[in-house]
């Protein structure tokens, strides 16, 4: 895991800059159904699909905002997952 500093400051860049005009596409809800789908068929329809989008975009431009070194730990069990 990284510490608060540089990676932090530059992720919390990033997402200011690029999260901002971030605008949700079709492929984006075809891929979270297809991911609902799979793991939570209860929930897999499309307006659930574009809910959840809308949340995890607000969520992490939120978490970069307050909490920085969050995203270091969420890119450190991405890549775990990647690794395994």
């Amino acid at each position: 895991m990284t510490s608060m500093g540089t990676n932090s400051s530059i992720a919390v860049l990033y997402l200011r800059k690029n999260m901002s005009g971030y605008e949700i596409t079709e492929e984006d809800i075809q891929g979270m159904l297809k991911y609902l789908k799979a793991f939570h068929p209860e929930n897999a329809d499309r307006e659930f699909a574009e809910e959840l989008l809308r949340y995890l975009k607000a969520a992490s431009r939120r978490l970069a905002l307050t909490d920085p070194d969050a995203l270091d730990e969420l890119y450190d069990s991405f890549q775990q997952t990647r690794q395994s």
